[in-house]
């Protein structure tokens, strides 16, 4: 048996809490929009971002995270990643929001790229990708709202 070096790492997840953001119930894109505002993690007319927000069976929010900050054109994600999350989160359902620092709300090739990846690999562990939205500084464009989901 070979006898590697480095030390095992424990995997854990830590759930923060947030006055601030309190959990809510998403019943339309209108409501994503409006909560994932609140915690975005960059100008939203300067660089670009991904976010994914998780949701319970009752559509509640669980918690989000942040997929990925890119720059001025694009933003890489990891659908791994992204499905780490939903898992540690034990989310049964998720949300995409990325911004488009340009203020064009027509998603790109990428867009609708990431997405299929999304709920094709979220499908394999029965998460459901219920929306992805675009965001610009003052308004979005849904994915499902505009029949591209």
């Amino acid at each position: 048996m070979k006898i590697f070096k480095s030390k095992l790492r424990e995997v854990s997840a830590v759930y923060k809490t947030s006055d601030v953001v309190p959990n809510v119930k998403i019943s339309q894109s209108k409501d994503v929009a409006d909560y994932i505002r609140q915690v975005y993690p960059v100008e939203i007319n300067i660089r670009e971002a991904m976010v994914v927000l998780f949701l319970s069976n009752s559509n509640k929010s669980i918690g989000w995270s942040i997929a990925s900050i890119g720059g001025i054109t694009a933003t890489i994600v990891d659908v791994r990643l992204v499905l780490r999350d939903a898992l540690l989160t034990q989310a049964t359902s998720i949300i995409l929001v990325h911004n488009h620092p340009s203020g064009s709300l027509n998603p790109s090739k990428s867009d609708l790229s990431i997405t299929h990846k999304v709920k094709k690999a979220a499908e394999l562990m029965d998460i459901k990708l219920l929306d992805h939205l675009i965001l610009t500084e003052d308004a979005y464009f849904s994915f499902v709202d505009e029949g591209k989901l």
